[in-house]
């Protein structure tokens, strides 16, 4: 939700998003956009998917104030959301549909389970930006319910 407009590069040949703040609640003046995330790992470069770009795209083009930040998902009067309040937005968003009972966290694991069944948990861990694996594997990557096929490695016949 600190995501400015100056955090895309909508029109590369590769669009990307700037992960380089987030927010943070100050008790004396509220809600801040801090120019640094939670760790240096939070900090990166993520390609954007051509949905990402559309709604980017049209969040931006919606013409709400962005307020001094230029922000790209503003509140009501141009600041920054509320972290509970985006949560709320998406669950009224999605009741009564087929997809109701998906939440925030449901959508962070399942783009770590796809993306670590086709690149691996140190790429869907990079792509969350955490640091390591361990957090990844064990809060948003699905276990598989069955075990990979290695039945052709096992019968090979070599043993130690």
């Amino acid at each position: 939700m600190a995501l400015t407009a100056d955090d895309l590069d909508l029109n590369a040949d590769l669009p990307v998003m700037h992960v380089r703040a987030t927010v943070v609640p100050v008790s004396e003046t509220g809600l801040i956009r801090q120019v640094e995330p939670k760790s240096s790992a939070s900090r990166r470069t993520v390609p954007m998917t051509s949905d990402a770009v559309a709604a980017a795209r049209t969040a931006m083009g919606l013409g709400l104030d962005r307020g001094p930040l230029g922000l790209v998902f503003p509140n009501t009067r141009g600041g920054l959301r509320q972290p509970g309040n985006v949560r709320t937005d998406v669950a009224h968003l999605l009741d009564g549909t087929d997809l109701e009972w998906v939440r925030t966290h449901t959508m962070r694991k399942t783009v770590a389970t796809r993306v670590a069944r086709a690149h691996g948990s140190t790429v869907a861990a990079a792509v969350l930006g955490q640091s390591g694996t361990a957090t990844a594997e064990r809060h948003y990557i699905a276990r598989m319910a069955q075990a990979p096929d290695v039945r052709a490695t096992l019968e090979t016949g070599q043993s130690f």
